[in-house]
């Protein structure tokens, strides 16, 4: 069974943490996706383990976030565009 008629299929993604850290905390070409989630023209996949590579590397030193205001980012910016997959090992 294909998709829909007249349903857009969209495009699932997983990006690697510096390609979504970049495109949320800067400008620049990584930047340029951020309108394509947030507008549900493609979906982020993650794991719960890139959920906690992302959480990870968004608390470095480096970009000054609070525990707080990472999870407040993470909640608003990152979650409402994903779509949680089970990893199968082969």
């Amino acid at each position: 069974m294909g998709p829909k008629k007249g349903v857009a299929k969209r495009l699932r993604v997983v990006l690697d943490t510096n390609i979504l850290v970049s495109a949320l905390l800067f400008t620049g070409s990584a930047s340029n996706l951020v309108p394509f989630w947030r507008e549900g023209r493609i979906v982020l996949l993650v794991s719960k383990k890139i959920i906690q590579e992302y959480l990870r590397v968004l608390s470095y030193p480096k970009f000054s976030l609070t525990d707080l205001e990472i999870q407040i980012f993470f909640h608003e910016e990152i979650l409402p565009f994903v779509e949680v997959v089970k990893i199968v090992k082969f």
